[in-house]
């Protein structure tokens, strides 16, 4: 465990690594299923869900809607005009992912809400090739940006998928 600012009022708030590096803690989940049940993932796309969401639709029909559209990268609110040192995120990424992502003449990132993002099998072995070399960096940042960086197909979940009140507890 460490500490991270919480960024509203001041407070201190304790994270895992698992809640600050989500594809880290995905790639080493995953190696240990593979290794426990041999059940190879290689060509597996896959989902991942955060527990705090809330969606009242059918699951079965929007992983089917989303997971088989030819997209690398599926989230919501993808966008790429984020000034890096601006960010409060920025202060925990790596040098590797500095020195590799981040613009160097206008210090641009691509950022995202990773509630709920669907990752083809192709972008998954991106993003883990990318950690190996030892470019780390907070999740909602860093899949973003790697997706942009290799120019990955990006899909936006629809807001007719959303509930009323958007299916995340901590959505607009």
């Amino acid at each position: 465990y460490f500490q991270l600012k919480k960024f509203r009022l001041g407070q201190i708030k304790m994270y895992s690594y698992a809640y600050y590096l989500h594809d880290e803690a995905l790639v080493v989940i995953l190696n240990k299923f593979q290794s426990k049940t041999g059940f190879n993932l290689a060509n597996s796309g896959m989902f991942t869900l955060e527990d705090d969401l809330e969606y009242t639709g059918n699951w079965h029909d929007l992983f089917e809607k989303y997971g088989h559209r030819g997209y690398d990268l599926v989230s919501i609110n993808y966008g790429d005009s984020y000034r890096f040192s601006e960010d409060p995120w920025a202060d925990y990424a790596s040098v590797g992912f500095r020195n590799f992502y981040v613009e160097p003449s206008a210090g641009f990132v691509a950022k995202h809400n990773e509630h709920i993002v669907y990752y083809s099998s192709s972008f998954r072995k991106t993003v883990e090739e990318s950690l190996h070399k030892g470019y780390h960096m907070q999740s909602e940042m860093g899949t973003a940006t790697v997706c942009r960086k290799f120019k990955c197909k990006h899909g936006s979940f629809e807001r007719s998928d959303l509930d009323v009140e958007g299916f995340y507890l901590n959505c607009p």
